[in-house]
């Protein structure tokens, strides 16, 4: 529960339709804003310019939040943080080939949009997502969604319960693979310094000495994909 904030007030506010847009500001996010709003939305938007600890308090209010994956924003993060507070969460896609896409996917969230969605398609989804409870994919998508899920497929993973958190275990599936700080910082939208506080994290969560050994133990022990 929030902070002088009674769980009975929070369930009211997520049973709303209130949505928390993550987009950089345009004419683009203008239009959508008003379409939401004139199919009775109330819509409440966060930038990259805004303070991170005021998205955190919108978003516990949400019954939806929609991240555009061209926002200047830790996107990964955002996305544990929805999971975190049991609030649905859509990602929006321009470029099928974005790496985002595939990570979210991941994730397994409620909705998966394209820019080229027209206002009919925008609204069936929500109603899809808000009044069933479904999961919705644009179809321009699918199919790159789909080729994600093959490969997932005879790769589950059996990661230990609270040995490390949701950013640190992208980090170490991210080692693992060989990359570097730098590379780690590129893919996941955080800085080098970010990227080598988790790197810390988690060698001494672990007890090992180096990021290989690190790699080495989840590999051998199925906590990440090979």
């Amino acid at each position: 529960m929030v902070a002088g904030l009674p769980n009975s007030y929070i369930r009211v506010m997520k049973m709303k339709k209130h949505i928390v847009l993550v987009k950089e500001e345009s004419i683009l996010t203008d239009g959508i804003v008003g379409t939401l709003e004139d199919a009775g939305y109330t819509v409440v938007t966060h930038s990259s310019s805004q303070r991170h600890v005021i998205l955190s308090e919108r978003i516990i209010h949400a019954s939806l939040v929609i991240v555009d994956l061209q926002t200047h924003v830790d996107i990964l993060e955002i996305l544990n943080m929805c999971k975190n507070f049991n609030v649905k969460a859509v990602v929006w896609a321009a470029n099928r080939q974005n790496e985002l896409l595939r990570e979210a996917f991941k994730k397994k969230l409620s909705g998966y949009f394209y820019n080229g969605m027209d206002k009919e398609e925008l609204l069936y989804a929500l109603e899809v997502i808000l009044k069933n409870d479904g999961i919705y994919i644009s179809p321009t998508i699918g199919e790159i969604l789909l080729n994600s899920y093959v490969g997932l497929i005879g790769c589950e993973t059996d990661k230990p319960v609270d040995v490390l958190t949701l950013r640190e275990w992208d980090v170490l599936e991210l080692i693992s693979q060989g990359c570097s700080n730098h590379e780690i910082a590129s893919r996941l939208y955080i800085t080098d310094k970010t990227v080598k506080n988790h790197v810390s994290s988690i060698l001494t969560k672990l007890q090992v000495k180096d990021r290989t050994s690190a790699a080495v133990m989840a590999l051998k022990n199925n906590w990440i994909p090979v």
